[in-house]
């Protein structure tokens, strides 16, 4: 089957064109889109970013990732700077949310708090 598609591809692109070869293959088409670390096409990762950047605690994101692991799975990784110390409910509640908002379940973060001692005045 396989040598049957090979030897008739050239000709079904040259009767119908790129487009028609992207109809006729489409999972073929988003197998190399994962191949290439595309995001998944119902995440838009500008949402993700300004959803994470508006939690109270969080003052800084760096090393955005989502990936697709899957047709149907994706998975995201963060890293958060926050203003305060935080637990694993911190975690677990995002990782929810995340879920909830963009139907992402496999999520790593790491949470990053440094605490400032020139930010207090010591006299």
């Amino acid at each position: 089957m396989f040598l049957l598609v090979v030897l008739a591809l050239p000709f079904f692109v040259q009767v119908n064109g790129v487009d028609g070869v992207h109809r006729l293959f489409p999972h073929w088409f988003m197998a190399l889109e994962k191949q290439h670390d595309a995001v998944p096409e119902n995440i838009i990762i500008q949402d993700v970013h300004d959803y994470l950047q508006n939690l109270p605690e969080v003052t800084g994101i760096h090393d955005l990732h989502v990936w697709a692991l899957s047709t149907t799975d994706a998975a995201l990784t963060v890293h958060l700077e926050t203003n305060r110390q935080t637990d694993k409910n911190f975690i677990k509640s995002i990782q929810h949310q995340l879920h909830e908002k963009f139907d992402i379940d496999h999520i790593t973060i790491q949470v990053e708090y440094e605490d400032h001692p020139e930010d207090f005045d010591n006299t």
